[in-house]
């Protein structure tokens, strides 16, 4: 809408130049300094405690900061329309996941693929800021031929470091210092674990798959990115058959986890009722559901 986005944190946590007097300190810890700056200058209207849900890193417990961030997208609603239509013909078990499925594809956004990460499968950009020129390369042996490189590490740094040459203007481009979203790597790994595009012999024997069986997670999840990259690269369904399972829940009905320690292991009910009871309790009680 051409609205201005300004976010005045840098990706350090630290205020930018752009935050003026507070350029350098710590994004919320200098809350405390901007309010009192505020009821100094009698600017401020109100102020008061507010107890709210927020998002915590999910190894230390500490507060995660918002800061918004130019990204690289795939425009998905280009192909909204075919990517309903395919999930229609999909075999989805308990049947009302076809339905949820659906609700999320017509709520889906254009994708953000790109994250300002050091581990993950570098973005294959190479790009000239200046006028926008890009190559989106497709494949190793693309880019060495591009690079006039024989050997290349694929990984950070040393994937930062390969400069190519545009064959139109002749212009040295960059890769851009992003990795990509983890759910990429899912999506294209029904094919990709087969060896596919470099040898189809077992990608024509086995792909699309029969059956995918996972949780409700993967609506936006897994299915989701499979679903997606499946029609920009072939223009049809990934699967044939998607079977849902529920989530295991402890007694007070949490989401059963590790870091919680509220978790049941299926190998100690194996060892005291044996396999096949298990299976025939889930199979028989919760068919999609928790």
């Amino acid at each position: 809408y051409g609205i201005d986005s300004p976010s005045p944190v840098a990706i350090n946590g630290l205020l930018t130049e752009e935050a003026g007097k507070y350029a350098g300190k710590k994004a919320r810890e200098v809350d405390k300094e901007i309010i009192e700056d505020l009821k100094n200058g009698e600017y401020l209207v109100y102020q008061l405690e507010y107890e709210h849900d927020y998002p915590l890193c999910w190894r230390d417990k500490s507060p995660l900061l918002m800061m918004s961030q130019p990204q690289w997208f795939l425009k998905i609603s280009e192909i909204q329309k075919k990517l309903l239509k395919e999930n229609e013909s999909v075999n989805w078990i308990p049947e009302w996941a076809k339905s949820r499925m659906k609700a999320w594809l017509e709520g889906v956004g254009d994708w953000p693929v790109s994250r300002q990460r050091y581990w993950g499968t570098p973005l294959p950009i190479w790009y000239d800021e200046k006028t926008g020129e890009k190559i989106v390369v497709g494949s190793l042996d693309e880019l060495k031929k591009l690079s006039g490189k024989k050997k290349i590490d694929v990984h950070k740094p040393g994937i930062d470091e390969i400069l190519i040459k545009s064959p139109k203007t002749g212009k040295t481009l960059k890769r851009v210092p992003e990795v990509l979203d983890v759910w990429f790597d899912s999506g294209v790994s029904s094919w990709a674990a087969l060896g596919y595009p470099h040898n189809d012999k077992l990608f024509k024997k086995f792909w699309p798959a029969d059956l995918n069986i996972e949780g409700p997670d993967q609506f936006r999840g897994w299915w989701n990115s499979q679903m997606i990259l499946s029609e920009i690269t072939f223009g049809k369904k990934p699967f044939e058959n998607v079977m849902m399972h529920g989530m295991g829940l402890d007694l007070g009905k949490k989401k059963m986890s590790k870091s919680l320690g509220n978790i049941v292991s299926p190998a100690d009910v194996i060892s005291k009722y044996g396999r096949d009871y298990i299976r025939y309790y889930f199979a028989k009680f919760s068919r999609g559901e928790n």
